[in-house]
């Protein structure tokens, strides 16, 4: 080979050297571009798990307090309707009977001995023939 043969493919050879190492740079610029894309996705996912993460622990939290309301609302209720109960109980006069208590039906029954006579038992709070001297236990419902 001539030394200007080799020198021409010498100077071909560094060229594309040159170019390879060109287009090194430029890729090596895109894969740092998406790397620093990629990594900017990475966080603002992170940021966004950790305020679901959040939310949902918020969200945990007014459920459990909900429940815990109804069921101290439930249980004043319950504490409510015992205390109408014993109320009612407390206030009706025992031994007397002789007058029948003022309700919207003519049905009385002066014990549980006449209503079950009468076919009217048991009685129900409100229905015909109940009043609280047929209920013993005050759960609404006498002659049982």
């Amino acid at each position: 080979m001539s030394p200007i043969t080799q020198c021409l493919a010498s100077a071909e050879a560094e060229a594309a050297t040159v170019e390879a190492n060109d287009e090194l740079a430029t890729t090596a610029e895109a894969l740092d571009a998406a790397q620093a894309a990629l990594d900017e996705q990475q966080a603002k996912f992170a940021t966004e798990k950790k305020e679901l993460t959040r939310l949902h622990e918020a969200a945990t939290q007014a459920a459990d307090d909900a429940t815990q309301l109804a069921s101290a609302a439930t249980l004043r209720a319950e504490t409510a309707e015992a205390a109408v109960s014993t109320a009612a109980q407390d206030s009706t006069p025992r031994g007397l009977v002789d007058t029948p208590p003022v309700t919207e039906t003519t049905v009385y029954y002066q014990n549980c001995t006449a209503a079950r006579e009468a076919g009217g038992a048991p009685v129900s709070i409100g229905g015909p023939g109940y009043g609280p001297h047929l209920d013993r236990d005050g759960d609404g419902v006498g002659c049982e």
